[in-house]
């Protein structure tokens, strides 16, 4: 009897073993071909047209097809994006010797069909990890193409998308090392070093929170017959958004090292921004509303009146927590010099105050702002702004921002008459100078302007239906009609 024993329980074990090792893999299968249907009904619910689907599920692995296309519109049948798949399930050797473990993995090649000309595929990797995550890294091989268009390089771009297993939790980055064109006349477009990456940390009260940051190392742009020779290097722009007791905020940062156009620098220069007390309910329900209408792949010129509508509807609900723009720094270099800003605009609740509305109360912007009345009443709006701003520049480059209006002015006039325009004579040229000069001293006379060791400043405040520049006061209620 014992010895019985002894020989059923290694047996047991041994067809247990057999029955996971069979069965694991298509239970994976299973989840894996889930996951894949619900990723291309997400596609056709944002407005994609599945034109072509299919999905063979075998033991340890898995084939699929897949062919889609932008919405069908009343212009020539649009290319098409083809994505083949082999997606492996089951005690692989490559999903074993991952961390995090691995239940599934996919490789795909994705390309264009019907596009202007042949280009490599896109090669797409994905993990299925325990727990639900998902991540992807992305590839796009070399490209150097000829025509009679003009020559392409691009280098090795490259990219990493990872998912949460809430579905929320998103981060990626990702680089293109070189990318340059040249057309038939030898003007040439060179790019290096763009880098990106981002990290939504899941939604707070409906709005996505997180970061994000684009960098530049260099740019450079020869002339063409309307546009000067740009350059650049060191670009950073960075956002980040953030949801606290029920209000939404964001700052934005551009920074940029070296600028040059036409020979001219316009760098180093920097921008700060931080929008303050959105009504995160409100943006949750814009944002809603925008993913609607992309679902619903309007025409173009349907689409822009009614993303106008659904703004008009959704501003009073965002304004009802008296949100705050400020512009925490701008400082922008010039050949003459630095121009220098901040400023702050808030947007005051219906009973007078700059902050948000008491807990429980609907007192706040909106609440005598029914929608569709806030662009039908703007002298209310504007009565509900308030902020002040300081600007401060080089007087030299006023005075050639005046220059230069005079001239398209007397240009236009020219023009209107039949007459050249494009070299003004002497004596006109003298003339307009003269009148932009004039012009200069009145506003610096009257206070509009203050000089101050060659710089020009102004300082206004928006209080109560009143903008104040310099001390001087102008009401705005003659500004707009009822």
């Amino acid at each position: 009897m014992m010895r019985r024993a002894i020989v059923v329980v290694p047996v047991s074990a041994v067809a247990l073993a057999l029955g996971l090792g069979f069965g694991v893999p298509w239970l994976l299968g299973l989840q894996a071909e889930h996951l894949y249907k619900d990723a291309v009904a997400d596609l056709a619910a944002a407005g994609y047209r599945v034109v072509q689907s299919e999905y063979r599920r075998d033991w340890l692995e898995s084939t699929a097809l897949l062919v889609i296309a932008p919405a069908a519109s009343d212009a020539a049948e649009p290319p098409q994006l083809q994505v083949a798949s082999r997606i492996g399930h089951g005690p692989g050797i490559d999903n074993l010797l991952r961390w995090p473990p691995v239940s599934a993995t996919a490789r795909s090649r994705v390309t264009v069909i019907g596009g202007p000309r042949q280009l490599p595929p896109l090669l797409v990797q994905t993990a299925l990890e325990a727990g639900g995550a998902v991540a992807t890294t992305l590839g796009l091989p070399g490209i150097t193409y000829s025509g009679h268009a003009g020559s392409l390089q691009l280098v090795d771009a490259q990219g990493e998308l990872r998912r949460g297993g809430d579905g929320d939790d998103w981060s990626g980055r990702g680089e293109l090392p070189l990318l340059e064109a040249m057309d038939v006349a030898g003007k040439a477009l060179a790019m290096r070093g763009l880098g990106w990456r981002f990290g939504v940390h899941g939604l707070t009260a409906g709005v996505p929170v997180g970061e994000g940051a684009l960098t530049l190392e260099t740019l450079q742009l020869d002339a063409t017959s309307d546009q000067p020779p740009l350059e650049i290097a060191g670009v950073l722009m960075r956002l980040e958004t953030a949801v606290d007791a029920g209000l939404a905020c964001a700052k934005a940062e551009l920074r940029i090292d070296q600028l040059s156009v036409n020979g001219s620098a316009f760098a180093p220069s920097q921008l700060r921004l931080a929008l303050i007390g959105v009504d995160a309910a409100s943006l949750s329900s814009l944002l809603d509303g925008l993913r609607q209408l992309d679902a619903r792949a309007l025409p173009e010129s349907m689409r822009g009146l009614a993303i106008g509508a659904l703004l008009t509807q959704s501003l009073p609900g965002l304004l009802s927590s008296a949100p705050r723009l400020k512009v925490e720094k701008l400082e922008l270099a010039t050949p003459f010099g630095a121009v220098t800003a901040d400023g702050l605009l808030a947007v005051s609740g219906s009973d007078g105050s700059n902050g948000a509305p008491n807990a429980g109360s609907d007192a706040g912007f909106g609440a005598d702002f029914a929608p569709g009345q806030s662009l039908a009443q703007p002298l209310g709006w504007l009565q509900r702004l308030s902020g002040e701003a300081q600007v401060s520049a080089p007087q030299a480059l006023v005075l050639q921002v005046m220059i230069d209006e005079q001239r398209r002015r007397v240009q236009r006039e020219l023009m209107n008459r039949g007459e050249p325009a494009d070299q003004l004579p002497a004596r006109l040229e003298e003339e307009m100078q003269a009148a932009a000069q004039a012009s200069l001293l009145s506003l610096i006379r009257d206070r509009w302007l203050v000089a101050d060791r060659g710089r020009l400043s102004a300082s206004a405040v928006l209080s109560d239906g009143r903008l104040t520049l310099n001390g001087k006061v102008l009401p705005i209620n003659g500004w707009t009609g009822s």
